[in-house]
């Protein structure tokens, strides 16, 4: 079963950082858990963002080149689906 994680750290709060596992069954591949984490991070973000009314730098880290690559250039590709959500 593949799995995408997801940390959260608001480095000006005391806060501890938050992380969040999401199970993705079995007909997923690594590239599409990397595109899941990235939207759910940024998702995370953006709702941050909107109920605090602070717009601030947001940081989303992934090691997998490829996916930076596809959700900066959002051309028609393998993982189209995921990054438009």
């Amino acid at each position: 079963m593949l799995e995408a994680q997801v940390l959260y750290v608001n480095p000006n709060t005391s806060q501890s950082a938050i992380e969040e596992t999401f199970h993705l069954g079995n007909q997923m591949e690594v590239y599409d858990a990397e595109l899941y984490g990235i939207r759910e991070a940024a998702t995370h973000a953006l709702r941050y963002c909107q109920t605090t009314d602070k717009r601030r730098d947001v940081w989303i880290f992934t090691d997998n080149q490829a996916a930076i690559m596809s959700v900066a250039n959002l051309k028609p590709g393998p993982g189209n689906g995921r990054r438009r959500r």
